[in-house]
């Protein structure tokens, strides 16, 4: 348990104490996946995941702090950062994906996103040059994923 497993269950164990663990589990999951898509916030959890904000805003801040020292550059992958993190690409993959159902690079581009917003909403950069800004080297692919995500072209972001 130390180490970071869920659960532990001693042998015989009973049916349904393994139902009820696997049902509490799954519930946690979801709720984790919640509370890091924003749907819920923290307050209105009653579960105490510090360990798992902590790795969130660590991975937040780590990515931030990469786009911004690099910005125009894409060079920002899973392989950095689970170097970063002293994991494997796979382990990271896992453990986002369990917090917050996002591969690694949805997690990155989500980021990436949100300074691009930033961006529009200065008004200072056209679309192109924000595209190349946030580390994506297409304008047309960063502005039709930019409306799948938003319902929105960046322009329509723009003051």
């Amino acid at each position: 348990m130390q180490r970071g497993a869920d659960a532990y269950l001693n042998k015989p164990f009973s049916v349904e104490e393994l139902k009820l663990r696997i049902k509490k589990l799954i519930e946690i999951r979801q709720l984790l996946q919640l509370r890091y898509t924003n749907v819920i916030r923290p307050e209105e959890s009653t579960y105490n995941f510090a360990k798992e904000d902590a790795f969130i805003q660590e991975l937040h801040t780590y990515i931030v702090e990469q786009l911004e020292a690099h910005l125009e550059e894409n060079t920002l992958s899973a392989d950095n950062l689970s170097k970063y993190f002293n994991m494997s690409r796979m382990q990271l993959h896992r453990k986002l994906k369990a917090l917050t159902n996002q591969t690694t690079s949805e997690f990155i581009n989500n980021i990436r996103f949100e300074k691009a917003i930033a961006l529009l909403q200065e008004g200072k950069y056209n679309v192109s040059e924000i595209a190349y800004k946030v580390g994506i080297s297409s304008p047309k692919y960063f502005s039709k994923i930019f409306k799948e995500k938003f319902g929105k072209s960046p322009s329509q972001f723009q003051k």
